[in-house]
């Protein structure tokens, strides 16, 4: 009987950090990403084609491989198509937050004069 009881003051000894640990994982802040607007009001997160001009659907980013994103920027490689054909680094910086949540609102890189406005969400 001795036997039994410590063999259940063992368990209950290794099962109550567990529990613990559980509860405290669980109740951590789930993460906030920044997204890109998609012409369909969707939320784009490290896209890797999308569009940057919903009034010409025929300018776009494609092939893009995102380096970095973080909250307030984000950068990555791919090409630009539009009235001509470029390749870079393009950056997404300038964050505004809508319903709670973050969007990019322009670009910049090749192929544009000057940062580009995003669409909007």
């Amino acid at each position: 009987m001795k036997t039994i009881l410590k063999s259940a003051i063992a368990v209950a000894a290794l099962v109550a950090p567990l529990a613990s640990f559980s509860t405290v994982a669980s109740a951590g802040k789930a993460p906030s990403y920044t997204y890109v607007a998609g012409c369909d009001q969707t939320k784009l997160y490290k896209p890797v084609n999308m569009g940057i001009n919903c009034k010409n659907a025929n300018e776009f980013l494609s092939k893009m491989v995102w380096t970095s994103w973080k909250s307030t920027s984000a950068t990555g490689t791919g090409r630009l198509v539009s009235k001509t054909t470029s390749s870079g680094t393009y950056t997404l910086s300038g964050v505004v937050t809508k319903n709670g949540v973050k969007y990019f609102t322009t670009i910049s890189g090749p192929g544009l004069s000057k940062p580009a406005a995003l669409p909007k969400p």
